[in-house]
């Protein structure tokens, strides 16, 4: 849908319909999500818990009464003396259905379509800045731009192995030329009010080239490694870009209209635009790094070796 309009014929979209619909080709189109609805509709886990009387447990306690297994290696429901072997009482065994943890897909889509926002933005802000027609600077963002072009030659090409290894090329080649380009716009930044009027605006007007085309090369990156199914690089090339925005004030929007304002043309699309990218990668990997952490600590979080918890008055529960 665009602008209230269908942009397919009526045949055209029931067959997209029909071709999404299929579980093979949707775990081939979007995977996250595809993984995300698998593991909503899984069944979890099945455990067994067994309920012991207070009395019971003290003697479990001090070791005067085990759980012993078959002879298949089984745990018999039965509360023995391991001297005499005798039963001392029948463990009552109930079910408790687990339901699965689907967290960690929900995340890890809500990431994806996060960094498929800030791919859209950085997108709309190349744009912006290339109708600056910033003359001498225009090389930089052609250059960011022809490692797009060759990225999406590369999806074409029917040889796994061949296009695998021109994607981590195209991808290696991008971090090379993104560092590049940070190393000289920090250099950038701080000559901006040095030199004449003309110097200055030449500064700024090649910080915002080099500003676009680093954000075009992490893009590249991104897709590169997305493509070669490795989410945890992909997404680590739009941390670094945040990093570096946030390390060198990019985020900062003051920063951003002194830079626009050196270059001699008033464009604040450019300076919302930069901030809102540098704005939502922020919050996109803090909100991440926040979950991560949660899960984490929900998964080390075990229960401690004895078993002094508080008793209720007919008995304790433990897992078996």
């Amino acid at each position: 849908m665009q602008n209230g309009l269908m942009l397919f014929s009526e045949d055209t979209n029931r067959k997209l319909v029909d071709f999404i619909s299929n579980a093979d080709n949707a775990s081939r189109l979007f995977p996250s999500i595809y993984e995300a609805i698998k593991n909503m509709m899984a069944r979890g886990e099945v455990k067994y818990t067994a309920d012991f009387t207070k009395a019971a447990k003290e003697l479990m306690k001090k070791g005067e009464l085990v759980l012993k297994p078959d002879k298949q290696g089984r745990i018999m429901p039965q509360l023995r003396d391991p001297d005499t072997n005798r039963v001392y009482e029948m463990v009552r065994l109930k079910i408790e259905d687990v339901p699965v943890d689907v967290a960690p897909s929900l995340i890890s889509l809500q990431m994806q379509l996060t960094m498929a926002q800030v791919l859209s933005e950085i997108k709309e802000v190349a744009a912006n800045v290339e109708a600056l027609r910033l003359e001498n600077h225009a090389d930089r963002i052609a250059e960011a731009e022809s490692v797009w072009l060759k990225l999406q030659q590369t999806v074409r090409l029917e040889d796994s192995r061949l296009r695998e290894m021109q994607l981590l090329n195209i991808a290696s080649s991008a971090t090379e030329a993104r560092c590049r380009l940070q190393a000289n716009l920090a250099l950038r930044i701080s000559q901006l009010k040095e030199g004449s009027t003309k110097t200055k605006a030449n500064n700024a007007n090649t910080a915002l080239a080099e500003l676009t085309s680093i954000a075009l090369m992490a893009r590249s990156e991104y897709a590169a490694y997305t493509l070669l199914d490795e989410p945890g690089a992909a997404q680590e090339c739009l941390r670094q870009l945040s990093s570096f925005m946030n390390e060198n004030k990019l985020s900062s929007r003051d920063l951003l209209l002194e830079i626009n304002s050196q270059s001699g043309v008033k464009r604040p699309d450019i300076v919302d635009g930069f901030h809102q990218i540098a704005t939502d990668m922020t919050s996109a990997f803090k909100q991440l790094d926040t979950s991560s952490s949660r899960l984490l600590n929900e998964g080390d979080s075990s229960l401690p070796d004895d078993i002094d918890e508080t008793d209720d008055v007919n008995g304790s529960t433990t897992e078996n």
